[in-house]
């Protein structure tokens, strides 16, 4: 394949930069090369990707061919579009992301949803809502724009997550109804404060597991974010041990976790008395995702 930069007469369109694009990503086994190639794109000329098409014969500046030229070098590497462009859109909402967190994914949609649906008729209730690991902070956010009167306490054992979390609650106008801190896990959240919601994507992959993921996860998302221990479950049984000290009665911990890891979860939930566990509720593509429980 020719290089795109090899003729520097040649005038480069919206239209054949993607053309050339896809196909280069195709050749090196990048999925979906044509979304990519837009979203890289968009990010580079500051517009919606509808604005390509109705823009396909515009020519490219040199700045901006060169801007997109390291930018598909990087995505060659496997480096996800999200940490290029410093950008994604989850729940309606734009976030701000980078590589000291996870790349929000529509597995964590179903965990908002789910608590949309425990709380059908109570938009505006004030519920105390408790955030366990919240990495760029699109739970906290997305629950706090749909539920307008709570708040939410966020923490991360990540600084650096805790600051891009921090960003995000304030491109999305909810600064002083998020209070964002460092902990690992409850350590640093008295049991004198009672939550009505706890939630959390806690790590969940096995160890074993991490060397066979797809490379733009293996390589370049936070370990820290991923490792669930050997069997999965290390983050969630500490967190289903400890949950019910914070939990107001009638409260629900709400947590995502593996496609496999249903009874593991109903077994540590079954060894606490102040708990039970009342469904699993499966991803848009058929499989056990979030995890449902609640204070008694």
């Amino acid at each position: 394949m020719s290089n795109y930069n090899e003729n520097p007469a040649k005038i480069w369109t919206v239209s054949k930069i993607l053309a050339w694009t896809e196909s280069y990503f195709k050749s090196k086994g990048i999925e979906s090369p044509r979304l990519g190639a837009e979203l890289l794109l968009c990010s580079v000329l500051k517009c919606e990707r509808v604005g390509l098409y109705t823009n396909f014969d515009k020519p490219l500046l040199k700045n901006e061919l060169e801007l997109f030229r390291s930018y598909i070098k990087r995505r060659a590497d496997y480096e996800p579009v999200s940490y290029i462009t410093n950008e994604k859109s989850f729940f309606d909402l734009d976030y701000y992301i980078n590589p000291n967190v996870l790349i929000p994914r529509p597995d964590t949609e179903k965990l908002i949803e789910t608590v949309i649906e425990l709380y059908p008729s109570s938009r505006e209730e004030k519920l105390k809502i408790l955030e366990l690991g919240t990495g760029s902070g699109i739970i906290a956010v997305s629950l706090l724009k749909y539920f307008k009167n709570s708040t939410a306490a966020a923490l991360d054992i990540s600084i650096d997550a805790v600051k891009t979390a921090k960003i995000n609650a304030g491109k999305n106008g909810l600064s002083s109804k998020i209070f964002f801190f460092l902990s690992r896990w409850f350590s640093g959240v008295s049991t004198k404060i009672k939550f009505d919601l706890i939630v959390s994507n806690p790590p969940y992959i096995k160890t074993s597991e991490i060397s066979s993921l797809q490379p733009e996860i293996r390589l370049y998302e936070p370990l820290l974010a991923l490792d669930g221990g050997e069997d999965g479950l290390l983050c969630i049984k500490e967190i289903i041990e400890n949950a019910h000290n914070y939990l107001n009665k009638n409260g629900y911990l709400v947590i995502e976790a593996g496609c496999e890891q249903k009874n593991g979860i109903m077994e540590l939930t079954d060894k606490n008395e102040n708990l039970t566990f009342i469904e699993m509720v499966k991803d848009y593509g058929g499989r056990d995702r979030v995890a449902v429980i609640k204070r008694v």
